[in-house]
């Protein structure tokens, strides 16, 4: 299955490094990418986020879901790592094995 979410690049290692700390959870239906990242942490963030690692193609390898605050996950098959507001993986029903797309504006 392919989801649709509107992607934000955290393009330079500075901002892949920040990802959401310090910022207010994301609109439903919204992803940070980070990339090229195979881990990722929540150290000092103050909210669950949900975490999806994604191959080249966009196909989920794994899912952390929510990763709490404080916390530290990888993936060693990913290429990116998606950072959305908690629970959404669950209510757009992603799954290992489906494909993440960009949706167009």
């Amino acid at each position: 299955m392919t989801h649709y979410l509107f992607i934000i690049e955290a393009r330079t290692a500075w901002k892949r490094l920040r990802g959401l700390l310090f910022r207010a959870p994301l609109p439903a239906g919204h992803a940070l990418r980070l990339a090229p990242c195979r881990a990722v942490h929540t150290v000092g963030m103050r909210h669950d986020i949900d975490v999806v690692f994604v191959d080249r193609l966009g196909v989920v390898c794994a899912i952390r879901a929510p990763l709490p605050a404080w916390r530290a996950a990888a993936c060693l098959g990913a290429w990116a790592v998606l950072e959305l507001r908690a629970g959404q993986v669950a209510a757009l029903g992603i799954a290992t094995g489906d494909r993440i797309d960009a949706q167009a504006d």
